[in-house]
């Protein structure tokens, strides 16, 4: 499995894990994004 793949995987389960605890979704998301864009300028 490659790091892009497994970043995917990662982000997918974060999301599911934000839906359930119900928590402020947009402004999760927002940070997963660019958590995200960072990890892959830096893998880059």
């Amino acid at each position: 499995m490659n790091d892009g793949h497994r970043g995917r995987v990662l982000v997918f389960t974060l999301g599911l894990f934000i839906k359930k605890m119900k928590t402020p979704v947009i402004k999760i998301q927002l940070d997963i994004k660019r958590l995200a864009g960072q990890a892959l300028t830096k893998g880059l």
